[in-house]
């Protein structure tokens, strides 16, 4: 049996502002990144047993009864009903609306041939307001440029091979020749040295 697909569009950058804003550890961040996805897009909740959610996410279940009252602590969802002895639970997911792009229930689909824009993109306000001001400084930020590397032909050197020699570097010195192929004992270039059985 083939069930219909829910397509939820998350702005990707609020999520990690929540995680910012209220220092979430790795495993709250999974279980309210879980939470978001798989609640109703109308209601904003989610029900099911601690059992389920776990095994929608990485943590286990243990940490995600943990997680889930810390979360809650935090004001980020509400226990309309709590967990009871494998019984089903509400949860309230008070941040969808923030996480959850308006509108992002169609699905997939091509871009338009007059425009690539959403239809949303102009009603919308700016994608993560309160770290936009770190990015920008991040991005103007001169730590960030690599050092530039010279190479001897950028300081007028000549390069190895045709007979011209770089000032300052010394070649390995060549074994003596094999007295039966001729060919250097050692260090020779391409490794061609002496393969004969002595």
């Amino acid at each position: 049996m083939v069930t219909a697909r829910s397509w939820v569009k998350v702005d990707r950058y609020v999520i990690f502002d929540l995680t910012r804003e209220y220092r979430l550890t790795s495993p709250q961040f999974a279980v309210l990144l879980t939470l978001v996805m798989l609640a109703d897009f109308r209601s904003h909740e989610w029900q099911g047993t601690i059992v389920e959610l776990a095994e929608h996410g990485p943590p286990s279940r243990n940490t995600v009864d943990m997680a889930t009252k810390q979360l809650a602590n935090l004001g980020l969802i509400t226990f309309v009903r709590p967990f009871r002895n494998n019984g089903h639970a509400v949860i309230s997911v008070d941040c969808y609306d923030r996480v959850v792009v308006p509108n992002g229930g169609r699905g997939p689909s091509l871009p338009s041939r007059e425009s690539t824009m959403p239809t949303n993109a102009f009603n919308r306000s700016p994608i993560a307001p309160s770290s936009m001001h770190i990015r920008a400084q991040i991005a103007q930020d001169h730590a960030n440029e690599q050092e530039k590397w010279h190479t001897g032909r950028d300081r007028g050197e000549e390069e190895v091979g045709g007979g011209d020699v770089v000032p300052g570097l010394r070649e390995a010195p060549v074994g003596p020749p094999c007295s039966v192929c001729g060919k250097p004992t050692k260090n020779a270039p391409f490794a061609e040295n002496c393969q004969c059985p002595i």
